[in-house]
């Protein structure tokens, strides 16, 4: 009885079969945790831009405060001519070091040469509305919804991100 030593040509195959398909899932799992992590750095990046408009209307809120010397004018510059169908954009003044809202949406040139547009929209809310029960809110109140949203393309689809808050004249409560 002849007793082969080494491996035939059938178990090579084998052996090189098992090899390419466990070489292969990880190539296509390597790939999608890079394309993960490319998006979630956009998103990150989206967010930041998101949070800053958010603050820039605080910011601009609260200078009304300090520029008119009364709480009556807490939303001066947020919706023109009660036009709630326009978008802004945040421009930083460097000469006042304060925010203003400029009209339509904003190109921004992001890391990695993404380009993201960003637009804050307002929407007038009823302090008694359902959207904010539980405040201590009265019906005469003025209440903004503000809706900042960041979009940018990624892999040839679009994402965006919102971020959504409440402003109003709290120190008028």
């Amino acid at each position: 009885m002849n007793k082969n030593s080494g491996f035939g040509l059938l178990e090579v195959l084998i052996a090189v079969g098992l090899l390419a398909i466990l070489l292969g899932g990880a190539v296509i799992l390597g790939s999608m945790v890079l394309r993960s992590s490319t998006v979630n750095k956009h998103r990150l990046e989206a967010s930041g831009y998101n949070q800053e408009s958010i603050e820039a209307i605080h910011q601009l809120r609260d200078s009304n405060w300090k520029q008119f010397g009364s709480t009556d004018k807490w939303d001066n510059g947020f919706v023109r001519n009660q036009n709630f169908d326009l978008l802004y954009h945040p421009k930083f003044q460097d000469s006042s070091k304060t925010w203003k809202l400029d009209l339509d949406e904003e190109t921004i040139n992001g890391k990695e040469n993404v380009q993201y547009t960003r637009s804050i929209k307002f929407e007038k809310v009823k302090a008694d509305s359902d959207l904010i029960k539980n405040k201590q809110f009265v019906a005469k109140d003025i209440i903004y919804k503000v809706i900042a949203e960041t979009k940018w393309q990624d892999y040839g689809q679009e994402e965006s991100i919102i971020f959504e808050t409440f402003i109003s004249n709290w120190k008028q409560l």
